[in-house]
């Protein structure tokens, strides 16, 4: 699985949460998002997703002057986003507890460590099935 299959579940969530912090512009949550490691958002990606979260009600917008440049639609975060929010880091924490879980490692470790975990429990059960079927490990 890849990094980016990964980020299409948490990346609603994340802009949110960015919007959550204060009034914000599009291009400058692309800034956010990169200073945050995610620098691979590109506005494609972004302004449909800003749309739809504007859609359900999370987050409201409003166009205004820019000193430079074309006039920004600036995001604001609602009181349905904010719970919304709330609800994400939540559910998040749950499912970063579970998948750490999963990795053989304590919550806050390091996914290194839980990779090595997961190895020998999967290969103790490998030699238990070929044992079962009659093979031995020289």
């Amino acid at each position: 699985m890849t990094s980016s299959q990964m980020l299409k579940g948490v990346l609603e969530g994340c802009v949110l949460a960015l919007v959550g912090r204060g009034e914000t512009y599009g291009y400058e949550l692309v800034g956010t998002l990169a200073s945050c490691g995610l620098s691979g958002i590109a506005e494609g990606t972004l302004y449909p997703l800003l749309m739809r979260l504007e859609k359900k009600g999370f987050i409201s917008s409003t166009y205004r002057e820019s000193e430079m440049g074309p006039r920004r639609k600036y995001y604001r975060i609602t009181p349905e986003g904010a719970a919304e929010i709330d609800a994400f880091a939540e559910e998040f924490a749950k499912l970063s507890d579970v998948v750490e879980s999963v990795l053989g490692e304590e919550p806050g470790s390091a996914a290194g460590k839980a990779l090595g975990s997961v190895s020998r429990p999967t290969f103790e059960m490998s030699e238990s099935i070929e044992e079962k079927a009659g093979k031995t490990h020289a």
